[in-house]
């Protein structure tokens, strides 16, 4: 695979010695990794990207250059539990020899998880996949040493019932364009679940859709914490008056 001049990745055409098209592998790659060391998944000349180190690992790895096809849509400075990718290849080396020697060779932070062939006309489009993303909040005027870290500290009291009725208002299908710091031809999501959960002080919301747009899920935690926790509604004052 190789980028075009109009920056597409397309798959190139190789030739045997005898002028035959060169038979390549398709391979699904499912990796997992901490966000909070990089500069986003997709590629920026100079800095250290998720995409940047998985291709120069899996190169190595394979002995050619390899680029990865991802998903569109990755959200800079998230976490992935795990996320599907795939790449071509003309090596032999069996999946799980790939996925053994890439996690040898790669930081703490990226994990390869699996991986396997797919037939040569399989797209990550076939997948119905749900996404989802879970932020943190410490609801705590003093927490405890390090309970903020990698976490959003929110020093008021949050009220979790008014929360998820403002949180329940988002689901199905919307019109999100408020919500993004992006430009989008489509901007409708459907989201399927949104759940705040409270454990003592730490507090988790979990938002789970067909996609989000850039900085969509922030918009809406801001919203649902800011707009409803904070300022003294109550569940029942949501209900009684919903909003758009």
């Amino acid at each position: 695979m190789y980028y075009n001049a109009n920056g597409h990745l397309e798959e190139a055409v190789l030739l045997t010695e005898t002028g035959d098209v060169m038979k390549r592998r398709k391979i699904e790659m499912h990796i997992s990794y901490n966000g909070q060391g990089f500069y986003g998944f997709y590629p920026m000349y100079g800095l250290r990207t998720v995409q940047a180190e998985l291709e120069k690992v899996l190169s190595g790895v394979l002995e050619e250059q390899t680029a990865i096809l991802p998903m569109k849509g990755i959200v800079p400075g998230c976490s992935v539990r795990i996320m599907p990718v795939l790449f071509g290849t003309d090596a032999a080396m069996e999946c799980d020899a790939i996925v053994k020697e890439c996690n040898f060779r790669l930081a703490n932070d990226i994990r390869v998880c699996a991986a396997g062939e797919v037939r040569p006309d399989y797209s990550l489009a076939e997948e119905k996949m749900i996404k989802e993303y879970e932020y943190h909040f410490t609801n705590s005027l003093y927490p405890v040493t390090g309970q903020e870290l990698g976490s959003y500290l929110a020093e008021e009291p949050l009220d979790i019932d008014a929360m998820q009725v403002a949180a329940d208002q988002l689901l199905g299908e919307n019109d999100f364009s408020s919500f993004t710091t992006g430009c989008y031809e489509d901007p409708y999501r459907t989201i399927y679940n949104a759940r705040i959960e409270k454990y003592e002080s730490n507090i988790v919301v979990r938002f789970s859709g067909t996609g989000f747009l850039m900085n969509m899920v922030r918009g809406t935690d801001t919203g649902v914490q800011r707009g409803i926790g904070t300022r003294g509604h109550t569940a029942a004052h949501c209900y009684e008056n919903p909003g758009p």
